[in-house]
């Protein structure tokens, strides 16, 4: 069915589906926790009160689901051409025509608008450095044409939540440079994305190979749950090193042993090779979150 022929409830179905919306928490939980735990450890390290952090929490969280959303409908907006020859997106509204482009383009503009509203009532600091996160997830779709690594370009724009968070509770006093508890966090956050992601493309493994889409799932072949343990081990390592440097507690440490537990046992049930599995144990990611973010509460809190 062709754009002009679609019923406005079926094309507003259809836009609210690009968003993802329909699937929250899911997705937009995983680009959240950038944020939560570098609000958290920020507020551990003495930046900003209780209730700045709890504000900024809620904030946030409402930014990085318009934000996510608003790179959903852009990723439909690039890989239409692509989804189309894979079975679990030739449904989705940009390929069947249930969407025109052109209302993708204005969803996407609109979601990006709400996204700088809601961040702009953290700080002035918080929200520039927004800003400079466009670049890198507007390319981040076209990657998977070039390159065997998208799931690490994905790890580096999730990353830019880590700063916009300390930046959130910490304003200008803000340094990257003499911060390296928080350029800690940002390796560990890349990381994880590329291990979380890694598991979601192993979804595609044979419709990616006969359209040419590339991933890390289709470069790391019959090695995929040994490398994938190994961005495990560095983000867990990573994690740990940054509450070293940002000197956190005993709860923190806890919370990093326990994200390493849970990734282990995702490890463990992962089967690569089975598409629903690979689903199952992306989403669990977004349980691993809460393992780290509840972690840091607590420790702020002893």
């Amino acid at each position: 069915m062709g754009p002009q022929q679609t019923s406005a409830p079926a094309r507003l179905r259809g836009l609210y589906q690009l968003t993802r919306l329909h699937k929250f928490p899911l997705g937009s939980l995983i680009i959240y926790w950038p944020y939560g735990w570098s609000l958290a450890m920020a507020a551990s390290s003495g930046h900003g009160s209780l209730d700045t952090l709890w504000k900024n929490v809620l904030i946030l969280f409402i930014a990085a689901t318009l934000y996510h959303s608003a790179f959903c409908v852009w990723n439909d907006i690039c890989d239409r051409d692509l989804d189309v020859k894979v079975e679990r997106t030739r449904n989705r509204p940009l390929v069947t025509g249930v969407v025109p482009v052109s209302d993708a383009y204005g969803m996407f503009i609109g979601l990006l608008i709400l996204t700088f509203l809601a961040v702009s009532l953290t700080n002035r600091t918080a929200f520039a450095i927004m800003t400079t996160s466009l670049p890198i997830n507007i390319i981040y779709p076209l990657a998977k044409r070039w390159t065997w690594w998208p799931q690490l370009l994905l790890g580096v724009a999730c990353s830019w939540g880590c700063i916009v968070g300390w930046a959130a509770m910490a304003g200008s006093k803000l340094g990257l440079l003499e911060t390296p508890a928080l350029r800690a966090l940002c390796v560990a956050d890349t990381l994880f994305m590329v291990f979380a992601d890694t598991m979601y493309a192993a979804q595609d493994k044979s419709d990616d190979d006969k359209a040419g889409i590339r991933s890390t799932a289709r470069l790391f072949g019959a090695h995929i749950r040994t490398i994938n343990a190994l961005f495990a081990l560095g983000f867990v390592s990573a994690l740990a090193f940054a509450g070293r440097l940002n000197g956190n507690g005993i709860p923190y440490f806890l919370g990093c042993a326990g994200a390493a537990l849970h990734a282990a046992w995702q490890l463990l049930m992962w089967r690569p090779d089975d598409a629903e599995s690979s689903a199952a144990m992306f989403e669990q990611c977004h349980n691993l979150g809460y393992v780290v973010f509840l972690g840091i509460i607590v420790d702020i809190w002893i």
